[in-house]
């Protein structure tokens, strides 16, 4: 009987055809996927813990509740991606592309985000305790039910419309529709 080929080798022979990788509920932690294109892959429930993507393309991918805890995202982009429950805890995600993404029930506690771009994307719940915000471009986001706590939001861009998450963020300003807002004294 011939062995299985391993998840890393079903993904590179996947890659080779030029065909979108199906990689649901794969085990892959710690795979270098540095600037791999991924469009339209199948990562449902995928455990890539650790893994490098680094300015990977992750357009429109389906990857609910895929595991990308510790992994280096820097300048990787996910837009229009479903990723709904996807868990980023301290993910490096500095400059990543999320445009038009549904991020609905996401992690991103305790992720690095500085210059990200949220800009349209669905983060209805998502969790961005302690998230390292600054910079961000969360202009246009659905951000019902998000959890700021202890999050760095300095410089960070939001809708006019969009109530502050001041109470718990360490913020000093932020960027309203374009205007410097500061955090009003205590």
């Amino acid at each position: 009987m011939k062995p299985l080929p391993s998840a890393s080798a079903a993904l590179r022979d996947q890659l080779s055809r030029g065909a979108p990788p199906k990689l649901a509920f794969a085990q892959l932690p710690g795979l270098d996927l540095t600037c791999a294109r991924l469009v339209e892959a199948t990562l449902q429930s995928a455990n890539l813990r650790g893994a490098r993507l680094r300015c990977a393309e992750l357009v429109q991918a389906r990857a609910q509740d895929v595991i990308l805890d510790g992994a280096d995202c820097s300048g990787a982009h996910f837009g229009a991606a479903e990723l709904s429950r996807a868990s980023f805890v301290r993910a490096i995600l500095e400059r990543a592309s999320f445009r038009k993404a549904t991020l609905a029930d996401a992690n991103f506690e305790g992720a690095r985000m500085q210059g990200a771009s949220l800009v349209h994307s669905d983060c209805r719940r998502v969790r961005f305790v302690e998230a390292d915000l600054r910079g961000a471009d969360l202009r246009g986001a659905r951000l019902h039910g998000a959890d700021f706590s202890r999050a760095q939001i300095e410089d960070a861009h939001f809708d006019e419309h969009v109530r502050l998450p001041w109470l718990h963020a360490r913020a000093t300003h932020v960027f309203v529709a374009g205007q410097r807002v500061d955090r009003p004294e205590r």
